[in-house]
């Protein structure tokens, strides 16, 4: 799946909300905190509303960074279930910051169409919180 989102920030401070947990839990919709795992990458906690009912659960994510490439890939295994990888390559445009964003789901469960919708959701309102940021 291809996303694409438009900013009128710059290139540097949507890194910086991508790239840094600290920013990224703050802009995030439904990720209220990620802690550093031992021997690295992080614990994620999520709290989705579906329906009238929230669902709180927490999976392990690595996040690898390039400023000089502008890319920041994320891979998460949810419920032991469902691998997901996103990759957010950042690229400028008449002054406005362009995130084009690929995510790819493998799991032998049917969740593909499922994702996807919470993805886009989800993220529209991410990069509207970075926008508002």
């Amino acid at each position: 799946m291809h996303l694409q989102f438009k900013l009128n920030k710059s290139i540097n401070e949507v890194f910086e909300c991508l790239s840094h947990t600290e920013s990224f839990v703050e802009v995030h919709p439904i990720i209220y905190a990620m802690k550093p795992m031992i021997g690295g990458g992080y614990l994620v906690h999520e709290k989705l509303k579906v329906a009238f009912m929230n669902f709180k659960f927490t999976y392990p994510c690595k996040i690898e960074s390039n400023k000089t490439s502008n890319m920041i890939t994320m891979m998460a295994v949810v419920k032991k279930t469902v691998q997901i990888h996103i990759i957010f390559k950042l690229s400028t445009e008449d002054n406005i910051t362009i995130v084009d964003e690929f995510v790819t789901f493998k799991s032998l469960l049917p969740v593909s169409l499922i994702m996807e919708g919470v993805f886009k959701k989800q993220h529209k309102k991410l990069f509207q919180n970075i926008e508002n940021k």
